[in-house]
């Protein structure tokens, strides 16, 4: 499975509203054989952190087994107060199963040098690290409003009968959600990540 397969899977099912997390997170181990779960874990921060993370491990019970690779979420339970930042942050740390395997942070040395480039802003913008991070960002937004949704949202807007405030309250999307799917760079977005 590739983003692309994800992504029409949940345009073709045009439900007049996003898909749950569940539901992505069920797509996303049945396709993938290297995948064997998705774990979700509630972490309390002092102070509050308002963030969810993703870590991909090994977790196979012997070293002379095969690889069992586990994609560990977790997020910070301040999120809870604001369900629709949390049902983003979920799914755009899901998104990450589709990095690039020369991307993935399996060790220290990725880990800390990572912490380094976000933690600078980088001039780079050739940093693949940093470069999935912005494109887990696209695809969460592409699957929680496909193009079918995001264009009857877009009509309803344009016509009056709807505020963008209403419709992010409505489907339960955080305020700016709905600035950055009604923008032209969405389709843009849309045709590099599903091509």
């Amino acid at each position: 499975m590739h983003f692309r397969d994800l992504y029409f899977q949940v345009a073709g099912q045009n439900l007049g509203k996003p898909v749950g997390f569940d539901l992505l997170k069920d797509a996303v181990v049945a396709g993938l054989p290297w995948l064997e779960e998705v774990c979700v874990w509630r972490l309390t921060h002092t102070p509050p952190t308002r963030q969810a993370k993703y870590i991909l491990f090994d977790d196979r019970t012997s070293a002379y087994n095969g690889e069992y690779l586990v994609a560990d979420i977790s997020f910070c339970s301040a999120l809870e107060d604001e369900p629709e930042e949390l049902l983003f942050a979920l799914v755009k740390e899901l998104m990450h199963v589709f990095d690039p395997r020369e991307t993935w942070i399996d060790n220290r040395e990725k880990f800390v040098a990572f912490l380094k480039a976000l933690q600078n802003t980088p001039l780079d913008v050739g940093n693949a690290v940093l470069n999935t991070e912005h494109r887990a960002k696209w695809m969460a937004l592409l699957v929680l409003c496909p193009k079918p949704l995001r264009d009857s949202i877009a009509a309803d807007i344009r016509e009056g009968r709807a505020l963008r405030s209403e419709v992010a309250e409505k489907f339960g999307f955080p305020g700016w959600f709905i600035e950055t799917a009604l923008d032209d760079y969405y389709d843009e977005a849309l045709r590099i990540l599903t091509q």
